[in-house]
């Protein structure tokens, strides 16, 4: 589906064309201008890639938002508001709620949906679309991201190394038509970084220790200062 990239980066945001101090004035494809501080890059070690192309022609940059459900110290949201804003285009964050999992529950239903709330008020201030999607019943909101992708330039999503995540991400990485970029925030070190097993702790250990100041990479702590601005949804797209 996807391939970490090392050296690859000149169909992506660079740290040369994208400085994380220097203010840029984009558009938002409706004549509309806007301001922000451009962000920085992430580490490359953090990112894998589908094959498709990105989609210039396209009207938003989606963000699917799957297992970093938050809008801080986020670097899956911290490449999507890079993507809106070298394509000047607005951003759409798209979290679905899944029902019918095997490990669903009352319990992890209600701290995704207080979590959701956060997130509606924190992306409504920053002025950004959010679709936030409950499954009634398993298998309703099946289609709903390719529907959504189908008007969008490039999609971003988080890694996640278990539960039904890899799996899911894999075949919609197969199925879109556009560029989706898998990134990797799960915590200091990026999964794809050492490129091999460890089978002691210690030698594990040895190799953070040699590595981590070129691997050290935390989150902006806000992305969504870089004003970005919403975008409308068809509504035959959510029907």
């Amino acid at each position: 589906m996807c391939i970490y990239i090392v050296v690859t980066l000149l169909s992506t945001p660079t740290a040369t064309s994208m400085d994380a101090s220097r203010n840029f004035v984009s558009g938002d494809g409706d004549g509309v201008i806007w301001r922000g501080v451009m962000l920085a890059p992430i580490h490359p070690h953090r990112l894998c890639l589908s094959a498709a192309p990105v989609r210039p022609s396209r009207s938003y940059v989606l963000y699917w938002m799957i297992s970093a459900r938050r809008t801080r110290w986020s670097h899956g949201l911290q490449q999507a508001v890079r993507w809106s804003q070298q394509l000047g285009k607005p951003l759409v964050v798209f979290e679905p709620l899944r029902a019918g999992s095997k490990w669903s529950s009352e319990r992890v239903h209600r701290f995704v949906l207080q979590g959701m709330h956060d997130n509606a008020v924190r992306l409504a201030e920053a002025g950004v679309t959010y679709y936030p999607f409950v499954e009634p019943e398993p298998g309703h909101g099946r289609g709903l991201l390719e529907a959504l992708a189908a008007d969008a330039a490039v999609v971003v999503t988080d890694a996640f190394p278990t539960h039904f995540l890899p799996r899911m991400v894999q075949v919609a990485g197969d199925r879109l038509d556009v560029r989706m970029d898998v990134v990797d925030g799960n915590g200091v070190i990026p999964m794809a970084a050492p490129g091999r097993d460890f089978t002691v702790a210690h030698s594990f250990r040895r190799w953070v220790q040699k590595n981590v100041a070129d691997l050290w990479d935390p989150p902006v702590a806000d992305p969504l200062v870089a004003g970005l601005g919403g975008a409308r949804i068809a509504q035959a797209t959510l029907s």
